[in-house]
C-alpha cells in the first residue's frame, strides 16, 4: 500500500510524526512525505522514506500562487499514485483534499488546531469555512486534537460526526521524554516559554511577567526558546531582544528536540499563556512527560492538560497580571510540592497522551480500508 503524509514543513513531520512514519515503514508500507524544504529533510531521509519537495507559502493568499500550488499537488498525486493520504495543516488539508476528492484517493485529515484564521469573524474566515465544506465532503475521517475543534466543524456542517475521531494531540514519546531529575531546592527557579515567537502564543504576557519578577524576585530566571516570524518590523521580537540584552529574560534561540529536552529538564515549570486556537500543544505534553509542572491558558486544547493545584495552574488569556499571580503561586509552593506536581503531570500523559495511542488510531484507519 502506498501512503502519503503531506504537511506544510518537514520540521512538523519530523517533530510531530517521526515515530508514526517509522511505524508505517516498519509495517512494510510504501511511505512518501510531501512538505516544503527545510533542514529537517535530512533527518527524515534517515527513516528510509520517499520525500517530495513542494515549495509554497504557508499563509500566502495570492490567487495565482495558490492555483499553481494546486496544480503541483495534482502532478505529485498523479506521479505517486497513493492509496491513502494523511493531510496535516490548513493548506494541505484543504487543497490536498480537493485534489484527492477528484482523483478518488482515500483521505484522512488531521486538524492540528484551527489557527489564526478563525480568530476574527471576517470574509476570509467565511471563505475558509466554505473551502473546508467543499474539500472535506469525501474524506474517510478527520482527526481532531480537542473536542471544541470537532464541535466547530460539526456546527458548521463541514463533516458528519461519524467521520470524526478525537486524538490526544500528536501524543508524546514517553520513553524519550522521561527523567527522574528535578532541580535542587536551592537552585534559581527557571520558568520556560518554548513556542513560536508570536503574540498569539502569549509571549507578550510572559515578557511582562519577566519584567515584573526581575524587580520583585531577582532570583528567578525566565527562559525563552523558539523562532520568530519574519514579517517586516516585528515589535514583539524587538522587545524580546531588548529584554534579552537587559538580562530580563534569556533567549536561547530555536532548538531541536534533544536540545529542548535538556532545557526543559533544567527548568522548574513550563509556561504557555497562549490564546492561539491550539490543538493540543506539543511542548506541554513534552514538559509533562518530563515530570514538569505547567502553567497555561484556560482555553480549548490546554484546559484538559491541567488539574489546578495538582500539576499546574490555568491562567486567563491576555492577562499579564493573572499570569504573574499564578507564577507567584508556583514560587510559594514547597519544593516537594513542585516535584509532586511534576509527577502528576507524568501520570496524566501516561494515561491519556501516549504516542502509541495516536499511532494505533492511524493504523486502524489504514486497516479499515
Amino acid at each position: 500500500m502506498k501512503i502519503v503524509l503531506f504537511s506544510n514543513t518537514s520540521w512538523s513531520l519530523f517533530n510531530f510524526r517521526k515515530n508514526l512514519i517509522k511505524s508505517l515503514v516498519e509495517k512494510g508500507y510504501n511511505v512518501t512525505l510531501i512538505s516544503s524544504k527545510d533542514k529537517y529533510i535530512q533527518e527524515l531521509e534517515k527513516i528510509s522514506v520517499n520525500i517530495k519537495i513542494l515549495d509554497f507559502e504557508t499563509r500566502g493568499v495570492n490567487l495565482f500562487k495558490e492555483l499553481f500550488l494546486i496544480s503541483n499537488i495534482i502532478n505529485l498525486y498523479k506521479e505517486i499514485k497513493p492509496d491513502l493520504i494523511f493531510h496535516f495543516t490548513i493548506k494541505p488539508v484543504i487543497y490536498g483534499s480537493i485534489v484527492s476528492r477528484f482523483m478518488n484517493i482515500s483521505t484522512v485529515n488531521n486538524i492540528t488546531g484551527l489557527g489564526r484564521v478563525f480568530e476574527k469573524k471576517n470574509i476570509f474566515r467565511f471563505l475558509i469555512i466554505l473551502l473546508y465544506k467543499f474539500s472535506q465532503k469525501k474524506v474517510k475521517n478527520i482527526f481532531f486534537q480537542n473536542i471544541n475543534d470537532q464541535k466547530f466543524f460539526l456546527e458548521k456542517k463541514i463533516i458528519h460526526i461519524s467521520k470524526t475521531t478525537i486524538l490526544p494531540g500528536s501524543g508524546v514519546d514517553l520513553n524519550f521524554y522521561n527523567t527522574n531529575y528535578y532541580p535542587a531546592e536551592n537552585e534559581t527557579i527557571n520558568f520556560l516559554f518554548a513556542s513560536r515567537l508570536i503574540i498569539q502564543k502569549g509571549l507578550n504576557e510572559f515578557l511582562d511577567a519577566a519584567k515584573f519578577f526581575k524587580l520583585e524576585f531577582p532570583n528567578v530566571n525566565f527562559l525563552v526558546c523558539g523562532k520568530g516570524e519574519k514579517e517586516g518590523k516585528n515589535i514583539l521580537i524587538e522587545k524580546l531582544y531588548e529584554f534579552n540584552q537587559k538580562k530580563i529574560i534569556q533567549y536561547l534561540g530555536f532548538n531541536n528536540s534533544n536540545e529542548l529536552k535538556k532545557i526543559i529538564i533544567k527548568s522548574h515549570c513550563v509556561v504557555l499563556p497562549t490564546f492561539y486556537n491550539e490543538g493540543t500543544p506539543k511542548i506541554l505534553l513534552e514538559a509533562m512527560s518530563l515530570k514538569r509542572p505547567i502553567i497555561t491558558s484556560n482555553i480549548s486544547g490546554c484546559i484538559d492538560l491541567v488539574q489546578n493545584n495538582k500539576n499546574g495552574y490555568l491562567c486567563k488569556i491576555k492577562d499579564s497580571l493573572d499570569l504573574i499571580n499564578n507564577l507567584k503561586k508556583f514560587l510559594l509552593l514547597k519544593h516537594s510540592s513542585k516535584i509532586n506536581f511534576g509527577l502528576y503531570s507524568r501520570q496524566i500523559v501516561e494515561k491519556k497522551y501516549d504516542e502509541k495511542i495516536v499511532i494505533n488510531e492511524y493504523l486502524n484507519q489504514i486497516n479499515n480500508l
